[in-house]
C-alpha cells in the first residue's frame, strides 16, 4: 500500500484542533485494511480520518501506518509545530483613589495560563519600588498619579502584561473643616444673642430704677 495524508494546519497553538486525512492513501493490488495514527505525544488513534490536540508546546513527528488485505504496510510522517499560548494578566486592587501612606492590597490571583502554569508575578508600583508574589501591598509617600504594571510569566517563558492607574492625593477631611466652620458660626451667634440680652435687661433694670 501507499500511506498518504493531508493535514489542516501545519503549525498551531495549543489547544487547537488538527484535523488528519488519510483518504489519499492506496493499494494498488488490493484494500487498505487499517489506517494507525501516532501523534508523537504518546497518543494514537485509527481510521481514515482523525482529529486531535496538543497540549504542550513542541514539535512533533506525526506518523500514519496503512496496511492491506495483505498485511503489507508503508509509513508516512509529517512534523508538526505546536506554539505555546501567552499568559493572561489581571489583577484587582482594593483602591484606585488613596492618600499617602495608605495601603493599597493588589491581587493578581485572576492571572492564568491556558496551556501551563503562572511562575512568576512581578509588580511595578511607578514609584521605583517593587515586588513579587501573587498579591502585594504598597503605599505610596508621595501625591501623584501612578502607573502599577502587573508582569506574569509562564513555564514556557512567555509573558503579559496588565496595567492600572493609581491616584494619591492628600486627604482633605472636609466633615471636619465643616464642622469647625460651623461650631465658629454657632458660637458668634450665641455670643451675640447673650450680649443682647444682657443689654437688654440692664436697660429695663436701669428704667425701673428711674422710676
Amino acid at each position: 500500500p501507499v500511506a498518504n495524508f493531508t493535514e489542516s494546519a501545519h503549525t498551531v497553538f495549543t489547544g487547537e484542533n488538527i484535523d488528519f486525512d488519510a483518504s489519499e492513501s492506496y493499494d494498488p493490488d488490493g484494500t487498505i485494511v487499517e489506517y494507525l495514527w501516532d501523534f508523537g505525544d504518546g497518543n494514537t488513534a485509527t481510521g481514515v480520518k482523525v482529529d486531535h490536540m496538543y497540549e504542550d508546546d513542541s514539535i512533533y513527528t506525526v506518523t500514519l501506518t496503512v496496511i492491506d488485505d495483505n498485511g503489507a504496510t508503508d509509513s508516512a510522517t509529517a512534523t508538526k509545530t505546536v506554539l505555546n499560548r501567552q499568559p493572561v494578566a489581571l489583577f484587582t486592587e482594593n483602591a484606585t483613589t488613596v492618600s499617602s501612606a495608605e495601603a493599597i492590597r493588589f491581587d493578581a490571583s485572576e492571572s492564568y495560563d491556558p496551556d501551563g502554569t503562572i511562575v512568576e508575578y512581578s509588580w511595578d508600583f511607578g514609584d521605583r519600588n517593587t515586588a513579587t508574589g501573587v498579591t502585594a501591598d504598597h503605599a505610596y509617600s508621595e501625591d501623584g498619579n501612578y502607573t502599577v504594571t502587573l508582569t506574569v510569566t509562564d513555564d514556557d517563558g512567555a509573558t503579559a502584561i496588565s496595567t492600572s492607574t493609581t491616584i494619591v492625593e492628600t486627604e482633605v477631611q472636609m466633615n471636619s473643616v465643616f464642622s469647625l466652620a460651623m461650631l465658629s458660626v454657632i458660637v458668634l451667634a450665641i455670643t451675640a444673642l447673650t450680649a443682647t440680652l444682657l443689654y437688654a435687661l440692664y436697660v429695663r433694670r436701669k428704667k425701673k430704677k428711674t422710676t
